[in-house]
């Protein structure tokens, strides 16, 4: 399997890192873009994961509008070169509108209530949505709960 997966916050380097070494392991191919967010490129860095660069993102309304566009064709532009058949990401527009245009599937992984915005934007583009159970809120028919655990 062919999986393209977008990283978009620090926190989704270590969500994915041991994924990525396991799909890997048995024989499946990732391809990894990730946007330049604090210290996202150093640990992909560290951990020896091979990524491109999807800019560092937008500031503003108009700056966010704009580099939505701009995520959108770096991760299409991609998906052409790779031709993933699935895309994965952690609440990630980018990767659900590339992977609606390429007609390929989109799983991705949420974890808050509030991000209305994020989640309007990739959720029609979105065929599953793995969120943590305890969830007021999502529950649609894209969205599978799974048990959260609490230390």
């Amino acid at each position: 399997m062919r999986i393209q997966l977008d990283i978009g916050h620090p926190a989704h380097v270590h969500y994915f890192r041991h994924f990525i070494r396991l799909m890997k392991e048995s024989g499946h191919e990732i391809f990894v873009t990730a946007r330049d967010k604090e210290m996202t490129h150093i640990l992909l860095k560290k951990f020896k994961i091979n990524y491109i660069s999807r800019g560092k993102g937008g500031k503003g309304v108009l700056g966010k509008i704009l580099y939505l566009f701009k995520g959108d064709y770096i991760l299409l532009k991609a998906a052409k070169r790779f031709r993933p058949d699935l895309f994965l990401s952690f609440a990630s527009p980018y990767a659900a509108h590339a992977a609606w245009l390429s007609g390929k599937p989109h799983i991705t992984l949420d974890d808050t209530e509030i991000a209305r915005i994020g989640q309007f934007l990739y959720t029609p583009f979105t065929d599953s949505i793995l969120n943590p159970s305890s969830y007021n809120k999502l529950k649609k028919e894209k969205h599978i709960p799974f048990k959260a655990l609490l230390n």
